[in-house]
């Protein structure tokens, strides 16, 4: 029985490629079908294909077969559970989480929770301005930003991240995942994820544990 069947890239409205991992027969392997239920949608004799001619916005419960020279199927793997785009999605360009114009003291595409965010001049790892964060003894300070992403395709986001001289918790969490730095030197975090069908990056940070204390801000660009 095949193991390992998995994405192997992004679907499109039409194509699902899968990949999946060698099987072994006492007579020998003579090729593999790929099933959605008790559909046969392929029959091949490698360990990857693109599957086509699907519907758009259709869900598709995938299992792949192994069978040998004699005519023997094994049992079906695993079921991987893949979507297929919407009608005339393609994959989204790079760079979709914007800035907000931290240059020209925009937070454009940003929402944040009232008072807690704004650009400032400094505290910068690359041109002059950068996103400040300011939470007080009572308010976390939250800056978010939705993106639109195509399931099953593979992002990365980067951000240079920078704790307050409390050291305040900086987190920065993509789709559930966080990513965690705190300090006052710079550094640059990055995280890959498969996305769903919409995936939220969130940026915040947290008061110190000394309430009476003010909190510093913290810098993100």
């Amino acid at each position: 029985m095949p193991t390992g069947l998995a994405l192997n890239g992004s679907a499109t409205s039409t194509t699902i490629p899968v990949t999946w991992a060698a099987s072994t027969d006492a007579v020998g392997v003579a090729g593999y079908r790929i099933y959605t239920g008790t559909t046969k949608l392929a029959d091949v004799t490698g360990t990857s294909t693109t599957l086509t001619g699907l519907t758009p916005s259709t869900a598709y419960p995938l299992t792949v077969t192994a069978y040998d020279a004699a005519g023997n199927e094994s049992a079906k793997s695993a079921v991987l559970n893949a979507t297929t785009a919407a009608s005339g999605t393609t994959p989204p360009a790079s760079n979709l989480v914007t800035d907000g114009g931290f240059e020209s003291g925009g937070l454009a595409s940003w929402s944040c929770v009232t008072g807690t965010g704004a650009v400032v001049t400094g505290h910068a790892q690359t041109g002059n301005d950068s996103l400040a964060l300011t939470p007080t003894s009572t308010v976390t300070a939250e800056c978010t930003q939705n993106v639109t992403v195509v399931a099953g395709k593979s992002y990365t986001v980067s951000a240079a991240l920078a704790g307050g001289t409390n050291s305040i918790a900086l987190t920065l969490k993509i789709n559930g995942s966080t990513v965690n730095s705190s300090g006052s030197a710079y550094a640059t975090k990055s995280f890959t994820f498969t996305a769903a069908t919409s995936g939220q990056i969130q940026l915040s940070s947290l008061p110190t544990s000394n309430k009476a204390e003010p909190a510093t801000s913290t810098t993100f660009l």
